[in-house]
């Protein structure tokens, strides 16, 4: 379970506190999206993620899991009570994965959206796109005059995502050329 949750936090860029307390009716995978209220994101703003197809499979395989109202139910008795997984069961997870990683730079499970940042930003994803697919404000005058949501961009970039995700895990090489918009001036 705990290998789905980090190809889920790589493939859609969410913050972990996101996903670990994603309730199950959050999510409508027949239409592949995942809807946050305001309630539920650092930004305090509402937003509808899409879902790549390999989010979605994953998806389906962790409900079936769960068996309950949160994506990840506690799993133990914690003394928080918490109805979901405790923040520090990722990282964990995370620290005995990178014992197997000698030579690898420390990271943390929020390194995961500055990964996806740079690998959106690879795949030729506007910067624009990749900030809102991170569920980051637009900064300036452009963040109050722009409320486009840009959804079915971002669907795009993160399907991209997706695709280099599974390719990578996979074994698969790689080979695809982001072809980039020249600007004129």
């Amino acid at each position: 379970m705990n290998e789905m949750t980090m190809k889920l936090l790589l493939m859609l860029a969410v913050r972990k506190g996101e996903l670990i307390t994603a309730r199950v009716d959050q999510f409508d995978l027949d239409n592949a999206t995942w809807r946050l209220t305001t309630s539920d994101t650092k930004t305090k703003a509402e937003i509808t993620i899409p879902l790549p197809k390999q989010a979605v499979e994953l998806l389906r395989d962790i409900i079936r899991l769960s068996d309950g109202e949160y994506l990840f139910p506690a799993r133990k008795y914690q003394e928080q009570r918490l109805p979901y997984i405790h923040e520090n069961t990722l990282n964990v997870a995370l620290s005995k994965v990178k014992a197997n990683m000698p030579g690898v730079e420390p990271f943390t499970i929020h390194d995961f959206r500055r990964t996806a940042r740079t690998h959106l930003a690879a795949l030729g994803v506007d910067s624009h796109i990749a900030e809102r697919c991170l569920n980051h404000k637009i900064k300036g005058v452009e963040g109050i005059y722009n409320r486009h949501d840009y959804f079915d961009e971002r669907k795009s970039a993160l399907q991209k995502l997706a695709n280099l995700l599974e390719a990578c895990d996979k074994g698969k090489s790689w080979n695809v050329t982001p072809i980039r918009k020249v600007k004129n001036g």
